[in-house]
C-alpha cells in the first residue's frame, strides 16, 4: 500500500518592468490540446521537445505526456505507483527536473517520482536531451523543465471528475482570476486507486497483485507577489508515505542593465519526508527527512544583433536527517556562464562553462561547446533554410546522494567514500521544421567515470559503489506532420545501447529498440457541420502504439524480459465547455509485462472523465 502527499509547486513572480516582446515561435497546434515544438526554447543548441499542456484529461498523467519525447522512457509500478524517467540511457537520478526554475530532483537522492505531479497544475513541459552546463549536477542525461500556468487578467474556472479500472478515482479543480491589484491561481487535485489487478507470473500462472492502493493529493497556489503551500493528511492505511513541499519566490526585471536584458532572483525551499514500514517479518522500518534552501541569481544580456550571454550564481544548503546516518549536511555553490553568438546568420556558436563546489568534494569545472549550422540560410528558399545541423560536446557530473552515501536498511548500505559521477557526452544531428512538418535525427554518446551502482558485497548486504566506466550511445529519429481534415501524425524511434563492467553488461531498464507512433484526429463531418449547434460540438480521437524490444531487469543477471507491444486509444466529445472523454491503455491486454524491478504492470484498463470550463 502506498500513500503519497505532495504540494506540487508554489512559485510567485514580481514583475518590475513591462514584459519584453514575446519570442518568435514555430508551433503546431494539435486540436487545441497540445502544442509541440522539437527545438527547445531559449537555447538553439541541442535536441529537445516542448509540450504545451491544455486541460489534459484525468487519464493523461504526466508520465504519459512526457513519453511523447524521443529518448524518454518512464518506469512505473502499477496504478498509483512510483513513476521515474530515464533519458538517453541515463537513470532517473541522472536527469535534472525543474519546476519554474526550481530544482525538483530530491536532495536526499533518487529520481523525481512523476506520479506525485498532476499535469493539470502545469502549462508547459520541455524535455532537453543530452548533458548541459546550464543545469549543473544531475543533468548527465538531460533535463525536464516544468512550468506552471501564467497568471491572467481574465477569470477562468475548470473542474474534472473521473473513474476507471481498479477502483481508480480522480478529481481536479482550478481557478485563475484577478484579485484587486493582484492575480492568483489556485489548483487542487486528488487521486486514489485500490490498485489490485490480475497478472501472469513467470510461470504464466494467473495471480493477483494486492496491497497496491494509493492516495495522492496536491495543491498549487500562485500569486503575483507571494506563494505558500498546504497539503492534506495521507491515508492512514499506507505503509509508505512521501511528503514533499516546495515553496518558491522570484523577482524578475526585464530591461535590466541593457535593453533586452533580464534579471531574475529566486529563493526556494524544499522539504521531503519518507516513511516506510513493513510489519510482516522481517520487519523493515526507514525514516528520513531532508530540506534544501536555495538562492539563485540569473542575468541575461543581449550581444547586439549577434546573440546573448547568460550568467547565474547558485547557492544551496542541503540538510538531511536519517535514523542511522549521523545527520550529514552539504553546502553547494555553482557559477555558470553561457553565450550564443550568430556568425552571419549561418553559424551559431554556444560555449558555456560551469564551476561547481560542494563540501566534501573537489571543485568541478564543466565546459561545453555547441553549434548550429544553417548551410542553406542565404539561398532565399524557406524549405532549404529550415534545415539545421547541430551538435554539442562537454562535461557533466552528479554528486552522490545522501541515500547512496549514508542510508542503511533491509540489506542496503550506503558508502560515505563515493566519488561524483563524471561524464563526457556529446551528440550531433539535424533538424527540419517547415509548414507543419518536423523531422529530427540525432546520434548521442556518453562515457561515465565513477558510475554509482548498488551491488551485492555479500549474501546479506547490497552497497553503493563506484564503477570504472559506463558507456551509452544510440540514435533518435522523430517525425511529425499535419494532414488535411485535422489529422496529426507523430512517430519516433530510439536505439539505446548501454554497457558497463568487465565483461560488459547492459544497464537494466533500457530496451535496445523503442518505437512509438500516435495519430490524433477530429471527425471531419463535425468540422464541416452546417448548423451553428453542430459546429459547437467537437469530436476528437487518438490512438497510439509503443513497441519495445527485450531488456534486462537486473544489473547482474543477464536474463532478459521479453519485448512488448502496448496499444492505447481514446475519444473526447466537447460541447459548450463540457468535455466527456474515455481512454484505454494496454488494450491488447498484455498480462505478463513487468517494470524494471520485476513488479507486474496492470493489464487492459479504462478511464472515463467529465470536465467543465467556464
Amino acid at each position: 500500500m502506498r500513500g503519497a502527499l505532495a504540494s506540487l509547486a508554489l512559485a510567485g513572480a514580481l514583475a518590475l518592468a513591462p514584459p519584453a516582446r514575446a519570442e518568435e515561435r514555430y508551433e503546431t497546434v494539435v486540436h487545441g490540446r497540445l502544442v509541440e515544438e522539437l527545438a527547445p526554447s531559449g537555447d538553439a543548441v541541442g535536441f529537445g521537445t516542448r509540450l504545451r499542456l491544455s486541460t489534459p484529461s484525468l487519464a493523461e498523467d504526466l508520465a504519459r505526456l512526457l513519453e511523447r519525447a524521443p529518448g524518454l522512457r518512464v518506469r512505473e509500478a502499477g496504478p498509483g505507483g512510483r513513476q521515474t524517467l530515464s533519458l538517453r540511457g541515463a537513470d532517473s537520478q541522472q536527469v535534472a527536473v525543474y519546476l519554474d526554475g526550481i530544482r525538483l530532483t530530491p536532495p536526499a537522492g533518487g529520481g523525481v517520482d512523476l506520479s506525485l505531479y498532476d499535469p493539470s497544475h502545469l502549462e508547459e513541459a520541455e524535455i532537453r536531451r543530452g548533458g548541459s552546463a546550464r543545469f549543473g549536477a544531475s543533468a548527465i542525461g538531460g533535463a525536464v523543465l516544468l512550468r506552471t500556468p501564467r497568471l491572467r487578467d481574465r477569470a477562468l474556472t475548470s473542474a474534472s471528475v473521473g473513474y476507471g479500472s481498479y477502483q481508480s478515482l480522480g478529481f481536479r479543480a482550478s481557478r485563475v482570476a484577478p484579485l484587486g491589484p493582484l492575480r492568483y491561481l489556485l489548483s487542487a487535485s486528488y487521486r486514489q486507486s485500490e490498485g489490485d489487478f490480475p497478472y501472469l507470473d513467470h510461470n504464466r500462472l494467473p495471480q493477483r497483485r494486492i496491497n497496491n492502493d494509493s492516495r495522492q493529493g496536491e495543491l498549487l497556489l500562485k500569486l503575483d507577489t507571494l506563494a505558500a503551500g498546504m497539503s492534506q493528511r495521507p491515508s492512514t492505511t499506507a505503509r509508505q508515505l512521501d511528503l514533499r513541499n516546495l515553496t518558491g519566490l522570484s523577482a524578475v526585471r526585464d530591461g535590466a542593465i541593457l535593453r533586452g536584458g533580464r534579471l531574475e532572483l529566486q529563493l526556494s525551499h524544499r522539504y521531503e519526508r519518507f516513511d516506510f514500514d513493513e510489519p510482516t517479518p522481517p520487519v523493515v522500518r526507514s525514516r528520513s527527512q531532508s530540506s534544501a534552501l536555495e538562492g539563485t541569481a540569473r542575468l541575461g544580456l543581449p550581444l547586439g544583433g549577434l546573440g546573448r550571454v547568460d550568467g547565474s550564481v547558485e547557492l544551496r544548503g542541503i540538510f538531511f536527517r536519517e535514523q542511522a546516518s549521523g545527520d550529514p549536511n552539504r553546502l553547494e555553490a555553482d557559477l555558470a556562464l553561457a553565450s550564443q553568438a550568430w556568425l552571419g546568420r549561418v553559424l551559431l556558436l554556444a560555449p558555456s562553462l560551469r564551476v561547481a563546489l560542494a563540501s566534501g568534494f573537489d571543485a568541478i569545472v564543466a565546459p561545453r561547446l555547441g553549434l548550429v549550422l544553417r548551410p542553406f540560410a542565404r539561398l532565399g528558399r524557406p524549405a532549404l533554410a529550415a534545415l539545421e545541423l547541430t551538435g554539442n560536446v562537454g562535461r557533466s557530473f552528479r554528486y552522490p546522494s545522501f541515500h547512496e552515501m549514508y542510508v542503511r536498511y533491509d540489506g542496503f548500505g550506503g558508502n560515505a567514500a563515493l566519488r561524483p559521477e563524471d561524464a563526457l557526452d556529446g551528440d550531433a544531428g539535424l533538424r527540419f521544421r517547415h509548414r507543419g512538418v518536423a523531422l529530427e535525427a540525432a546520434y548521442f554518446r556518453r562515457l561515465i567515470k565513477n558510475l554509482i551502482l548498488f551491488a551485492p558485497v555479500s549474501s546479506f548486504l547490497i552497497r553503493a559503489d563506484n564503477y570504472s566506466a559506463a558507456v551509452a550511445d544510440g540514435l533518435e529519429l522523430a517525425a511529425r506532420g499535419e494532414l488535411p481534415a485535422g489529422v496529426a501524425l507523430r512517430a519516433s524511434y530510439t536505439l539505446t545501447r548501454t554497457r558497463f563492467g568487465e565483461p560488459a553488461m547492459s544497464l537494466p531498464g533500457h530496451p535496445t529498440h523503442r518505437l512509438k507512433g500516435r495519430v490524433d484526429g477530429e471527425l471531419p463531418w463535425w468540422r464541416g457541420a452546417r448548423t451553428p449547434e453542430a459546429r459547437r460540438v467537437a469530436v476528437r480521437l487518438f490512438s497510439s502504439v509503443t513497441v519495445e524490444s527485450a531488456m534486462v531487469l537486473s544489473r547482474f543477471d543477464g536474463t532478459p524480459e521479453e519485448g512488448r507491444v502496448l496499444l492505447a486509444a481514446g475519444a473526447a466529445v466537447s460541447h459548450r465547455g463540457l468535455t466527456l472523454s474515455a481512454e484505454g491503455e494496454n488494450l491488447l491486454d498484455k498480462r505478463d509485462a513487468v517494470d524494471t524491478v520485476g513488479f507486474p504492470l496492470p493489464p487492459a484498463r479504462l478511464f472515463v472523465s467529465l470536465s467543465a470550463r467556464h
